[in-house]
């Protein structure tokens, strides 16, 4: 085999790993967002509230900021005021809320966030608003296994 070919060869095969490992991790991020959200929706069903609406825009923002967690390694709020108002000029958003969250070396991450909002009075009112209709929750693995929780809470008016 000449030089050439296997070197195209190597990086057919690393591009096809590194395709095939980030879809993994796609994966598994999406399925513990999505045993997250039914967690919630349980709870407020429960509590005798309509489950949450799924809205991809505010999916994809909650997204971003589990991504931006992650790569500065700390849980925050940051710029919450700066992803309501980029909905806002696409979406009608009346009120809105943001839960974080963060954990790692777990067996059920999914379960350990919803407990710590659960847990906490001011991210159980969140989830319990009736005033938020629709909602976004993502999550993101860092390399270390640590994953940074966000979900964003809406009123569309």
């Amino acid at each position: 085999m000449s030089k050439i070919l296997k070197i195209n060869v190597l990086i057919i095969f690393l591009f096809s790993f590194f395709v095939v490992t980030s879809y993994a991790q796609v994966s598994e991020e999406k399925a513990i967002a999505q045993k997250t959200l039914q967690l919630i929706n349980n709870y407020r069903q429960s509590k005798g509230l309509p489950p949450f609406v799924e809205q991809t825009l505010v999916y994809e923002s909650a997204l971003e900021h589990s991504m931006s967690m992650a790569r500065s390694g700390r849980m925050n709020h940051q710029n919450f005021d700066k992803r309501i108002k980029k909905l806002s000029k696409t979406l009608k958003v009346g009120a809105s809320a943001e839960n974080v969250a963060f954990n790692e070396g777990l067996d059920n991450p999914a379960e350990m966030a919803f407990q710590q909002w659960k847990e906490s009075q001011g991210h159980n009112r969140n989830m319990l608003d009736r005033t938020y209709t629709h909602t976004g929750l993502a999550v993101t693995k860092t390399k270390q296994g640590a994953y940074y929780f966000t979900q964003i809470f809406i009123q569309i008016r």
